[in-house]
């Protein structure tokens, strides 16, 4: 159950419940929000999830698919710029993060070949 198990309150007002949701955030981590659904029928879902400008929620993706697809990009283009010799390419601004992950990845894909 994960973050249904975080809420206050006895488990008797979770068992009353047709359903529950819940938002849930790592805010130190930096990531988007997740929404958690808990259907009495169906089984639980999860979606990742946005404030727009306009202070809306958007559904971004399943959990930690947008941060990942992102991550994965900057990773493969780093690689395809190290094999090809191109040490003087314009670095692009990335958190400290996801710059360690970078680099972690790329050491792990070197010694992989």
């Amino acid at each position: 159950m994960g973050v249904f198990d975080e809420m206050n309150g006895s488990a008797g007002i979770q068992s009353n419940a047709d359903s529950m949701i819940v938002i849930s955030s790592n805010r130190k981590m930096g990531t988007n929000p997740i929404l958690s659904c808990l259907p009495k029928d169906a089984e639980q879902k999860e979606f990742e999830i946005s404030l727009n400008p306009k202070l809306m929620w958007e559904y971004v993706g399943k959990p930690g698919e947008a941060n990942k697809t992102k991550l994965q990009k900057a990773i493969l283009d780093t690689v395809k710029k190290l094999e090809s010799g191109d040490h003087n390419y314009e670095r692009e601004p990335i958190s400290k993060v996801q710059e360690s992950i970078i680099r972690l990845e790329i050491e792990n894909l070197k010694n992989k070949k």
